[in-house]
């Protein structure tokens, strides 16, 4: 009793909001109703002709044209209200699915349940007080579900509603009645099959309601019943073979229902209840495997059609689609690998077939979406599939062969980013599978044998993958199939960086470090080359230079190799210079790049400039490494000196070629202070011992030339740049000749300190040297009015001057100190003369 009324309690609540609801529609209808009544407007106001003609004379040009009348203005006309009042409201908050549900025709579903209760609890009752034999218990409950059923038939036209619970009702009671003739007593009332025959009718009944009443959630409660009723029965010895048919006949019957009606929770539902019955009698082992998997294939190929058919009438997958595939796929492959006869056949097929249905709904125009559902099927069968037949080398062929052919598909097939990203994943497992050949211990042996042609597979299909993605301008325009271009260049570029590495260990030919870095630098040029001259796009050829990052290390490493020990008859040396020998023409190879359109391309020449540092730095180490391997003391330090300038001289001079801004000039320069600081030490101002030749001689005299011929050099150069630059170019240039000079000033001291051992001769010889140079270089900027010749000369007569007030004075020998004062007096006295003499000369012509 206390049910009773807690259920009467429930049907109040649900009565109070069904009632409440419907008030507050009429209300809002009663609303609506009054704002639609016509709304009072002004009195209209009505005019006579005459005063109509009147108006309209007021509204013309007056006799001044410039004065005019401005008519009354007219009252607005009220706009009414809308027509659906909730047009511009929010949509109301859906309430909570049984609260809904309840809302319409709640009082047959509250009773419908009340009745169900009591007619269960009566039954109970009745049994317990064993008023009926247990056939008539089965009978009137039979009786009382049929009851319903016509309850049902005769409320059809009335209320749908009412038809389809009473339907429900009368289902629930004629199984629950069958289940207890099968379970409630010792031994079954009904027999077996008997039982399940009318179940089965039933449940046939319940799905024609719901196909005449075009209700899918009563299809998938009779798609529930027919799935559950063989266990519903009792039988002694269940045949497991029968029971899979039963169940894949029932499931092409409500195929068919989905087939017309397209109900695919149907199709969900059967998907879930077939796995059911098919784990189950894997589990148990009731059933042998070749039947079980028998079953399995012809299940997987009726839900694949079920599947094909709905995005083929709806032309995009929606969840249930996506389920449903998975949950078969899955199956499949599970059951293929344990209990198929040849699991890598048996997959090979699915894929073949999940392929083709995928490449005909492509053909017939259905969305990406759908097409990539069974694309995925397939690869999945076919990935696995692989696994299952090859191993080793055999393996990551086969896996490189698979992943470049469904790349090329996908780019060629599909319409969405994505499917080509999901397939270009794909290149995982020959990538991972290459990575497990490099690590055999077969390579210890060598680089000739088989697990070698699996990862020069794995090098060959990724890299024409990037190519095909970026073949023409077409292609690279496509950003998102440009970003996988890059992912797969730089998974070529890892996996080939680590076969070098391997088989530069595992050659025996050459020394290892040598074809590392052959290797390397070939791939670095390989890449760069095709970026270059196919890809014309500027983030490309600067993020491609990072493939010099591993030659670099590697040439680097080369230089502290113990065989420059020996001298440079090796293949460290070899190496080093190739890869040098690659990086410059690179940076040429930017340069002119950067400098063949009309305009120069800022960006690839600061690419250009990057690789200009670089070429730098290492060329001026391997400079370093090649004399400290041939020479020693003072004749390395010099000629590797001599040799920096050298290098920095051409490379000024291959620059000013290339028309580079004198700013990028500038820094360049710089780098001369290395050898600069290094020639020091050779400058001895006591004289050299060794003479005129001696190295440190040697390595002055060429330097002083390469300075001089380097700012003749910008000087000339000075008058192709902009005006901009010109005056910074001016005063380098006049830094190098200052250099220059101060350098000659050295080595005429210097070499008259080394030719004469008394120290005041050399002293004497060089101070005439500088007076008389000195001297001519004034006179010279007195006559061409220039101010650097000028200069030239007032800083060595001054130097002169110093030295004799200074240090000659005092130190040197009388006779000595006597001839120098009185020769350089005699030629400051001679110089003045002379210029005296043509000052007069060019007065008296004016």
């Amino acid at each position: 009793m206390e049910f009773l009324l807690f259920v009467g309690f429930i049907a109040l609540i649900f009565s109070h909001f069904s009632l409440r609801n419907r008030v507050e529609e009429l209300e809002n209808k009663a609303d609506f109703l009054e704002r639609r009544q016509p709304m009072p407007t002004e009195a209209k106001e009505e005019f006579s002709p005459d005063e109509s003609v009147t108006m309209v004379q007021s509204m013309v040009v007056t006799e001044d044209p410039t004065e005019i009348v401005i008519p009354k203005a007219v009252a607005p006309i009220p706009i009414p209200p809308p027509l659906y009042p909730g047009f511009l409201s929010q949509e109301p908050a859906r309430d909570f699915f049984l609260v809904a549900w309840f809302r319409e025709q709640a009082l047959i579903k509250i009773g419908s349940v009340i009745f169900f209760l009591g007619a269960v609890w009566f039954v109970s009752y009745a049994i317990e007080q064993n008023w009926i034999s247990p056939l008539m218990r089965i009978m009137l409950g039979l009786l009382l579900a049929g009851a319903i059923y016509v309850v049902g038939i005769w409320r059809q036209t009335v209320e749908p509603v009412q038809y389809q619970v009473l339907t429900t009702l009368g289902t629930g009671v004629f199984l629950g009645t069958v289940i207890a003739s099968q379970f409630a007593f010792s031994t079954p009332v009904l027999p077996p099959y008997f039982a399940f025959i009318l179940m089965l009718g039933s449940i046939g009944y319940t799905l024609t309601v719901a196909l005449k009443a075009k209700t899918q959630w009563l299809g998938i409660m009779a798609s529930i019943a027919g799935l559950l009723a063989p266990v519903l029965i009792k039988v002694d010895e269940p045949l497991s073979a029968l029971l899979l048919t039963y169940v894949f006949l029932l499931s092409i019957g409500f195929a068919a229902v989905v087939f017309f009606t397209a109900w695919r929770g149907i199709s969900l539902t059967l998907v879930l209840g077939s796995s059911f019955y098919l784990s189950l009698l894997f589990d148990n082992g009731t059933l042998h495997e070749n039947i079980l998997w028998f079953f399995v294939v012809i299940f997987s190929l009726l839900f694949c059609a079920t599947i094909a058919v709905s995005i083929f009438r709806n032309d995009d997958p929606d969840l249930i689609d996506v389920s449903m595939m998975a949950i078969v796929t899955l199956q499949f492959i599970l059951y293929a690998n344990q209990i198929a006869i040849f699991p890598d056949l048996a997959l090979f097929i699915a894929a073949a077939i999940t392929g083709s249905i995928g490449y005909t709904l492509r053909k017939r125009g259905i969305a990406a979406d759908g097409v990539s559902l069974f694309l995925a099927a397939s690869l999945m069968c076919s990935l696995i599939g692989t696994a299952k037949m090859f191993d080793g080398y055999i393996l990551t062929i086969a896996y490189a062969i698979e992943a470049l052919t469904i790349y090329l598909l996908s780019i060629r097939l599909a319409t969405v980013p994505r499917s080509v990203v999901i397939s270009a994943l794909l290149f995982v497992f020959p990538f991972f599978s290459g990575i497990v050949n490099l690590s055999a211990p077969v390579w210890e042996t060598g680089i000739f044998h088989v697990e070698a042609l699996g990862v020069l597979c794995v090098i060959i299909t990724l890299g024409f993958a990037v190519v095909w993605s970026v073949r023409n301008q077409a292609l690279q325009a496509i950003d998102w199939l440009r970003k996988i271009a890059t992912g797969l260049l730089v998974a070529w570029y890892l996996f080939a960086v680590a076969t070098s590495f391997v088989v530069g260990t595992a050659q025996k030919s050459f020394e290892e470090g040598f074809m590392i870095t052959m290797l390397l630098t070939t791939i670095a040029s390989m890449v760069i080359l095709y970026t270059v001259f196919s890809i014309p796009r500027d983030s490309w050829r600067g993020v491609i230079l990072l493939t010099l990052i591993a030659p670099t290390f590697a040439a680097t490493a080369l230089l502290s190799d113990q065989a420059w020990s020996t001298g440079i008859t090796h293949q460290s040396f070899l190496g080093a210079l190739a890869y040098l020998i690659v990086l410059i023409s690179i940076m040429l190879l930017y340069w002119i790049v950067a400098r063949n359109g009309e305009e120069q391309n800022t960006v690839v020449g600061n690419y250009a400039y990057v690789l200009l540092w670089v070429v730098i730095g290492y060329g001026l180490l391997f400079i370093n490494t090649i004399w400290d391997a041939l020479l020693s003391g003072d004749g390395e330090r010099v000629v590797t000196a001599v040799s920096h300038v050298v290098f920095i001289y051409l490379i000024v001079n291959v620059l000013m070629l290339l028309r580079v801004s004198v700013y990028k000039l500038l820094p360049v320069l710089a780098v001369l202070f290395i050898p600069g600081m290094m020639l020091l030490p050779s400058l001895a101002f006591t004289g050299w011992s060794k003479g005129l030749m001696d190295i440190n001689a040697v390595g002055l005299y060429v330097t002083t030339t390469m300075l001089f011929l380097l700012g003749t050099t910008l000087l000339e150069y000075r008058q192709q740049v902009p005006e901009g630059e010109k005056e910074s170019l001016r005063v380098v240039v006049q830094a190098l000749y200052v250099i220059v000079g101060v350098l000659i000033f050295s080595l005429i001291w210097i070499m008259s300190q080394t030719v004469f051992t008394n120290g005041s001769i050399a002293v004497t010889l060089a101070l005439f040297v500088y007076t008389v140079t000195g001297l001519i270089a004034y006179n010279r900027g007195r006559a061409t009015g220039s101010k650097v010749w000028r200069r030239v000369g007032f800083m060595l007569l001054s130097a002169v001057i110093l030295r004799l007030g200074l240090v000659d004075v005092w130190e040197m020998e009388l006779v000595w100190r006597v001839l120098t004062f009185l020769g350089i007096g005699l030629l400051f006295i001679i110089t003045a003369l002379v210029e005296r003499s043509q000052n007069k000369v060019v007065s008296t012509q004016k």
